[in-house]
């Protein structure tokens, strides 16, 4: 006990900082994504899917490839803030000199990683950069940000240096990287990004192909163009998104046939890329020809994905092409067709496979279309899927009824068929 209250008169006694701060208690939220190795990164949730997830942190968007992470954990935490009141200034007591708070470490030996620094670098700038990445991949994960952002002043030709020695890096050290690079925009980078657009590590390539679509130069961005074909999902939608924006009506080409991409997220954004970019120069009969041209290549959920930005240009000289899709063997591909023929002269064959359908998502475009035709040939089909076990199915079925009948149709209760009694099949 002694010890104790002579340590807290010695604090009184020096004025010292827990006795010279107002207190405060504030509330802070954020999402906290938890990493299969045990560290964790803190940030604002702005998008999260089964092959990533984005976080908003202070210098832009951060993304972390799902394989990655543990779990996602919202925090709402309540802790005191303490504001420091003013102090006069101090005199520094003479002969005395100030004590060091902090030992800067000591520079790695940078021997490893000089072999991949661009020529003619400073021997310092390469050592400065090659120390801070060497602690970067040693901090924690709630320091990293900080860390990395220590290589914005690290000097003139620091770009070009992290640009070169991508390759060393972690994986999970590389998303810092990459926001810091592309705050930098630091046009000296495109020589050794445009380097590591080769490299055996697709999230180097990814990373590469991302802050060159930042630079947006064009020689950069010919290379970036090939990409579009890499081996990985990820780098070939990084690809997308650097090219989304050119100015070279050329890319349109290139972009369409990711239309018909193997993985969901690069087929998505290559349509929605594809249609601004055909927009854009005007030309958008040359994307409805290259969208056809591999329609009959294509199989499964890429063929309903090129058939849905076929529907997005609206053409009426189509009409053909989804009928033919009408009886395509993949429920997503019939889908689009069937939504796309609200038509009067595909009436008949829309009664056809309303006769005959048994996925839910063929029949919700069923019977949004015989709707807006207001269709009563389809009534007796559409009163039984008032009963069909998807509620998506119930509520689309209603919602034709009403067009076409006026009638309202509850959807949510059990024996659905007592509010038509007589006026419905009975279900075989």
């Amino acid at each position: 006990m002694i010890p104790a209250l002579g340590l807290i008169g010695a604090l009184w006694a020096c004025g010292g900082p827990c006795f010279a701060q107002d207190a405060k208690m504030v509330e802070t939220r954020f999402h906290r994504v938890h990493l299969k190795n045990g560290n964790f990164v803190d940030g604002a949730l702005l998008r999260e899917s089964d092959q990533e997830v984005i976080l908003k942190l202070r210098d832009g968007e951060f993304t972390i490839r799902r394989h990655l992470v543990d779990r996602v954990e919202f925090v709402k935490m309540r802790s005191v803030e303490y504001v420091r009141r003013p102090e006069p200034p101090k005199e520094a007591a003479p002969g005395k000199k100030g004590i060091a708070l902090m030992k800067e470490e000591p520079l790695p030996d940078p021997q490893a990683s000089r072999a991949a620094l661009p020529a003619g670098v400073a021997e310092a700038l390469g050592a400065k950069v090659t120390a801070i990445l060497s602690r970067l991949a040693k901090a924690e994960a709630v320091h990293k940000h900080d860390v990395a952002r220590e290589l914005l002043s690290a000097g003139d030709g620091a770009g070009a240096c992290v640009s070169a020695l991508l390759d060393t890096c972690d994986e999970e050290d590389l998303p810092y990287v990459e926001l810091v690079l592309k705050k930098m925009k630091d046009r000296a980078c495109v020589e050794p990004l445009s380097k590591q657009l080769e490299s055996k590590r697709a999230e180097v390539r990814k990373v590469g192909v991302s802050v060159l679509g930042v630079l947006g130069r064009k020689g950069a961005l010919n290379q970036v163009r090939g990409r579009l074909e890499d081996e990985d999902a990820r780098v070939r939608e990084a690809a997308v998104g650097a090219l989304e924006a050119s100015d070279d009506w050329t890319v349109l080409k290139p972009m369409a046939r990711r239309v018909a991409d193997l993985d969901e997220n690069v087929r998505k954004r290559a349509s929605a890329a594809a249609h601004a970019l055909a927009k854009k120069f005007g030309l958008l009969g040359d994307l409805k020809d290259e969208l056809l041209s591999h329609l009959d290549n294509t199989r499964g959920d890429p063929k309903a994905e090129v058939a849905s930005a076929l529907l997005k240009l609206a053409d009426t000289g189509l009409t053909d092409t989804f009928l033919k899709l009408l009886e395509d063997d993949t429920p997503s591909v019939r889908a689009v067709a069937a939504k796309a023929l609200a038509l009067p002269e595909a009436e008949e064959a829309l009664l056809r496979l309303l006769s005959v359908e048994r996925d839910g998502r063929v029949k919700v475009e069923l019977a949004g279309s015989l709707g807006r035709l207001k269709s009563g040939k389809g009534e007796a089909t559409l009163l039984l899927w008032l009963e069909d076990r998807e509620r998506e199915v119930r509520v689309a079925a209603a919602g034709a009824l009403r067009r076409i009948t006026g009638r309202v149709h509850d959807v949510d209760h059990e024996g659905c068929s007592e509010c038509h009694k007589g006026g419905a099949p009975k279900r075989p």
